[in-house]
């Protein structure tokens, strides 16, 4: 009666945690283990009757088990790549967890001014606009602010029918209330976005509204980016298709070196436009001193920005009160200049 070698080279077995595994091993290996199950079940079945051709038929699919597992193997090993590209593939995945988080970060931030913003421009709206802006934003505030407000104070009060209904009723009267409050703020808020528009740090980068703008595009440049390292991004894969299966890895290959090539002379361009266009760099300046001139001018907009930030600390307290940023029982032109020599 021959041995059973069951699970043989089990132990062995790889996995690579790149890419999955070719679905022809996958389906040897299943089909080997079903012939092992339907010859273990003559063998019992047999008993003693027929019980060496049914050990035979045993050893033979535990033989085809073996040969399938190995099938599976050497698909792993495929999977797993040439060692030479393990660094490179460890060096993407850490750019990839940098980049998800920087894009988390970049969408709060993003949603958080574009609150601010349309919040500021809905409240400072005055009464002759010819938009309902103000009236609408106040509507959405005092639904929200009344809705949550029936929601907290009925909670362990009511049943939950209850509730619901003097929660829609208080979001109703949040809605129609809008317009008793309509001139509420106006100039507080005009101040508020003056200071933050003109006056402010911010003011070196657009105001919210810039802050937005560039906002905007670094989310969608990183968005780009995650998408096109999951293999998400958009292509024209038409042609690849029709190309013999032999030649598309090359091809492949090919593509993405050409892509990073593109990418990497494009942003020598901008960089180059920008140290010309908004540094006063030469343009016919080696690249080193064209990285130097942009690095020294940064350090100047750099202090620039500090110096401002130093400013709006001590304006925080009068823009809070409604005093606008410029009014100069706060700071004079002589305060200014001394300010600046100091500096």
């Amino acid at each position: 009666m021959g041995k059973r070698n069951k699970g043989k080279g089990k132990g062995k077995r790889r996995r690579g945690g790149m890419t999955k595994r070719d679905t022809n091993a996958n389906k040897a290996q299943r089909a080997a283990r079903v012939a092992e199950s339907d010859a273990t079940g003559a063998k019992v079945a047999s008993g003693g009757e027929a019980g060496d051709d049914a050990d035979s038929a045993v050893d033979d699919a535990d033989g085809a088990v073996d040969d399938a597992d190995g099938a599976v193997d050497d698909a792993d090993g495929a999977a797993e790549g040439a060692a030479w590209a393990l660094p490179l593939v460890k060096l993407d995945e850490k750019w990839t967890w940098i980049e998800t988080r920087m894009m988390f970060v970049a969408l709060i931030m993003l949603t958080c001014v574009l609150c601010l913003w349309f919040g500021i421009r809905g409240m400072k709206e005055p009464l002759e606009a010819e938009v309902p802006a103000g009236t609408i934003w106040r509507a959405m505030v005092g639904a929200a602010v009344l809705g949550a407000v029936a929601r907290v104070v009925t909670r362990g009060r009511a049943e939950e029918r209850t509730r619901n209904i003097i929660t829609i009723v208080a979001v109703i009267a949040g809605l129609a209330l809008a317009k008793t409050w309509r001139g509420i703020g106006i100039e507080y808020f005009e101040t508020l976005n003056d200071w933050l528009q003109e006056g402010s740090a911010l003011t070196l980068f657009g105001g919210l509204k810039g802050i937005s703008t560039r906002l905007t595009m670094l989310v969608a440049l990183m968005g780009g980016s995650l998408a096109a390292a999951a293999g998400m991004h958009i292509n024209i894969d038409v042609l690849v298709r029709l190309l013999p299966k032999v030649t598309r890895k090359p091809v492949a290959i090919a593509g993405a070196l050409a892509t990073a090539i593109v990418c990497l002379a494009a942003s020598w361009g901008f960089m180059d436009h920008v140290a010309i266009t908004s540094f006063g760099a030469k343009i016919d300046g080696a690249p080193s001193a064209k990285v130097g001139h942009v690095a020294d001018k940064l350090g100047d907009h750099f202090w620039v920005w500090r110096k401002q930030v130093g400013f709006d600390l001590g304006a925080i307290p009068y823009v809070v009160r409604g005093v606008r940023w410029n009014d100069e029982s706060r700071f004079k032109a002589k305060d200014w200049n001394e300010w600046l020599e100091s500096s």
